[in-house]
């Protein structure tokens, strides 16, 4: 390998100052087409601390160099910058390349040895924060430095991706994150422009965040979805590398989608974005954006409609442009120029998303994704005009999301034969037909078991109807069993409302001393196999996570719940649902010598089962699961 094992600090501060070229004996070119450098900018944050992800994809990266004839490997330098996380030997940040990658390897745990290039230990005075603009500078910096050796250089980001709010969380400083102002800031201040910038993150592959992004690289390469916590597939990639760059960008996607230890997952989604093409499409975009201004009022229905009917990624975050588009185009008979204008921006992304694929779960994902109208991230204030594609798309947003329109029916619910959402006739699922004048936003079933005295119910479950179409959806049969938490064996309450089930993981929101927490038990078969609390940052009141990650003994529990009040009609009166605000139950705590215990039990089955439906203007219906109506009482639903 021509790179040594250790970048030296000499050389970086020529490379730095001097502006030092490339060695004038030229190494012998790999048979994958010239030298290629994939430099990775990997903070671990809790992806590291709790699952060893990141950990993972290097020793991928290993497996994959190692894969290479000797000529190969002479083509292929790999740099990470590796830190952000609380795990011992990921406070603050290191630089590796390959030849350091492999010596650290030996023991499985990255960070412990002494070839790193550059080391800067986490302390709160001083370096190093991964999501500071000034740590990534100093990255790029080093990269730049060492681009003339090669033909093809791909800049990779790795860790969670939060689209247009930013990337990059550092556990060790409060969980804040790169905005994209200031990764496209460190690029433009260090004047570096890779072949490649990538995101192996989630929801990056955003119209908003490559309209800041697109002029510092030939090619970008991200997911619109949430991406599986393995991420890409970098044994495959780096075993097959290739020095051309388009080519490289869609092996990336190749490799991810393809990837036959990536089967069992769903939801990959990843595309690549040639930026030469991005101008004009994203002129043509703002350009519409003035159009769509005056279609918000004069096509509301129908814009409303096309927005919550797009595919959308992350809980409701971002939906598909071009899906979007589509959908108004395809109901937009009467303004001929408008729809001109629409073909128009669809031939330009067309041209602009040179290579997209999706392992078949998200079919109607074209590359690029956009703000779903999201009301609660807009009345929050994180989407905004800095973070927006343009100043005329984002009065687009304002103008359809603020519209004040006539519409104060609720949508009305019927149900429907299991053929209609094309399940089978012996389904334990029902199917319903939503009507709304305008659109249906959300509809939602509730399970909810009874709380002793005041005819309250306290929700155990809350699940998303599948869409089946634009107006029938689909709900699962509800699993009563429910999660118990215990002091030893006795003094037992419910997990409460914000329980989940997914693949055999039951979790609930609670309060751990104090501090916000996810709790999570696995079972197989019923029986119980481990539990972990990760905390959450609570910027209002300054909490931290606990350090050890463990509920133990002597811990304190006090979990939500969100309580439903049913009033049982009086003689010549109806009964009636409502919500309450979340509330929290009582203080429960593990006696000292006494470990948590977490055990399933069966659901009551006296619970309620109801449907709540939400349309875009925010009228509510509530219906039971037989699909009649059931009327609201005096306080808010939600």
């Amino acid at each position: 390998m021509k790179r040594s094992g250790l970048i030296s600090l000499t050389m970086l501060i020529c490379s730095l100052v001097l502006a030092c070229g490339s060695s004038d004996t030229p190494a012998p070119t790999s048979t994958h087409g010239g030298k290629v450098l994939l430099a990775t900018y990997m903070v671990g944050s809790d992806l590291e601390s709790r699952h060893n992800l990141a950990t993972k994809d290097m020793m991928d990266m290993i497996h994959g160099y190692t894969q290479l004839g000797t000529l190969d490997r002479d083509g292929l330098e790999v740099l990470v910058a590796f830190g952000g996380s609380v795990k011992p030997t990921w406070n603050g940040v290191r630089y590796t390349d390959m030849s350091c990658m492999i010596q650290d390897s030996a023991d499985g745990v990255f960070g412990n040895d002494d070839c790193y290039s550059h080391t800067a230990l986490f302390t709160r005075a001083g370096l190093e924060e991964m999501s500071d603009k000034t740590t990534l500078i100093h990255f790029l910096n080093t990269i730049q430095a060492m681009a003339p050796d090669y033909d093809t250089v791909f800049v990779n980001f790795w860790n969670h991706g939060n689209g247009f709010k930013g990337y990059g969380y550092d556990e060790n400083f409060d969980l804040r994150r790169l905005t994209i102002a200031e990764i496209v800031e460190a690029f433009a201040e260090t004047g570096f422009r890779p072949d490649i910038i990538g995101f192996d993150a989630c929801l990056m592959a955003s119209a908003e965040v490559y309209a800041h992004l697109h002029p510092h690289a030939d090619y970008l390469v991200a997911s619109e979805e949430v991406e599986p916590g393995h991420g890409w597939d970098y044994s495959l990639l780096l075993s097959n590398y290739t020095a051309d760059v388009p080519e490289l960008a869609k092996r990336v996607v190749d490799t991810f989608i393809d990837s036959p230890s990536h089967n069992s997952t769903k939801g990959k989604t990843l595309s690549v974005v040639d930026t030469a093409a991005y101008p004009a499409f994203h002129a043509g975009l703002d350009d519409l954006s003035l159009y769509l201004q005056v279609a918000a009022n004069s096509h509301f229905p129908k814009l409303i409609k096309s927005a919550y009917l797009a595919e959308k990624y992350g809980d409701d975050m971002s939906m598909d442009l071009k899906h979007f588009l589509e959908l108004f185009s395809s109901v937009l008979t009467d303004w001929p120029a408008l729809s001109a204008k629409i073909d128009g921006v669809l031939a330009d992304l067309d041209a602009t998303v040179i290579y997209a694929r999706e392992d078949g779960s998200r079919p109607s994902a074209n590359g690029i994704s956009v703000f779903a109208m999201n009301e609660e991230i807009w009345t929050g204030g994180a989407y905004d005009l800095t973070n927006s594609i343009s100043a005329n798309w984002y009065d687009f947003v304002s103008d359809l999301i603020t519209h004040d329109d006539e519409d104060v029916l609720a949508p009305v619910v019927t149900t429907e034969a299991p053929a209609a959402c094309g399940k089978d006739s012996g389904t334990a699922g029902k199917c319903y037909r939503i009507e709304d004048d305008f659109a249906v936003k959300s509809a939602y079933g509730i399970l909810a078991l009874p709380i002793i005295g005041n005819n309250r119910y306290k929700v155990l479950t809350r699940t998303p109807l599948e869409r089946i179409s634009n107006e029938y959806f689909y709900l699962e049969a509800f699993n009563r069993d429910v999660l118990e938490v215990c002091s030893g064996s006795v003094d037992c309450f419910h997990a409460d409302s914000w329980t989940e089930i997914d693949r055999g993981q039951y979790k609930f929101l609670a309060i751990v001393d104090g501090q916000y927490a996810n709790v999570t038990v696995r079972f197989a078969d019923r029986i119980y196999l481990d539990h972990w609390v990760a905390g959450m940052y609570d910027p209002d009141s300054g909490t931290h996570p606990k350090d050890d990650g463990i509920l133990e003994p002597g811990d304190g529990l006090t979990p939500f719940q969100q309580i439903v009040y049913y009033y049982v009609p009086a003689e010549g009166d109806s009964g009636s649902w409502a919500y309450s605000e979340n509330t929290l139950s009582p203080y429960f705590h593990f006696w000292e010598g006494l470990s948590p215990v977490f055990r399933l039990v069966d659901g009551d089955h006296e619970a309620l089962e109801y449907l709540i439906v939400q349309d875009a203007q925010g009228n509510i219906g509530l219906y039971d699961t037989a699909g009649e109506e059931v009327p609201t009482g005096p306080q808010s639903i939600y």
